[in-house]
């Protein structure tokens, strides 16, 4: 990161947005973020990089603005990896370094549950809204998941908790 004023504009930050160069929507969401913080006096690099660069970069907390993706698989998220302040690299996922005491003590009381009941929904919004408030990241957007079965399926159970369904029930008609 560095301060810098230019001649034609004054530019008060300017940040490095590293990427994968493999990546096919990067360029796109790195080009609507440097026009829209042009306009606000930012002035923003794209730095793309092959994976394995990037990776080590991210890991060493050597970024500004970093672009990356997570996915999750069915069943309740643990949140320890990706948010709670002893997942820093190189111990886990939290690559933007973001944690307190508070949302520590969330995350060991939602990973301590053994009962999927309001509690523990709570605790997860409770954290969840204590990241957006922070936002040490910027959700760009999170799909929502569409399953399609066919009729010739009996024994369709899906979770209102989990956003999956299982297959192992699945029967032919």
């Amino acid at each position: 990161m560095k301060v810098l004023i230019q001649k034609k504009h004054l530019a008060i930050l300017s940040l490095n947005f590293s990427l994968s160069n493999k990546s096919t929507t990067g360029p796109i969401i790195a080009e609507i973020l440097k026009n829209n913080a042009k306009q606000a006096g930012i002035d923003i690099r794209i730095v793309p990089s092959d994976n394995k660069t990037m990776i080590q970069n991210v890991k060493a907390g050597d970024f500004d603005i970093f672009l990356t993706g997570t996915s999750f698989g069915s069943g309740l998220y643990d949140p320890k990896g990706r948010w709670h302040t002893e997942s820093f690299p190189p111990n886990g996922a939290n690559y933007c370094r973001y944690g307190s005491k508070e949302t520590d003590a969330m995350i060991d009381q939602i990973r301590a549950s053994c009962e999927e009941d309001a509690k523990l929904f709570d605790l997860y919004h409770r954290l969840h809204a204590t990241i957006a408030a922070d936002q040490p990241v910027i959700f760009l957007y999170n799909p929502k998941l569409l399953f399609l079965v066919n009729n010739k399926f009996d024994n369709v159970v899906v979770s209102s908790v989990r956003t999956w369904f299982f297959e192992e029930y699945l029967t032919l008609k």
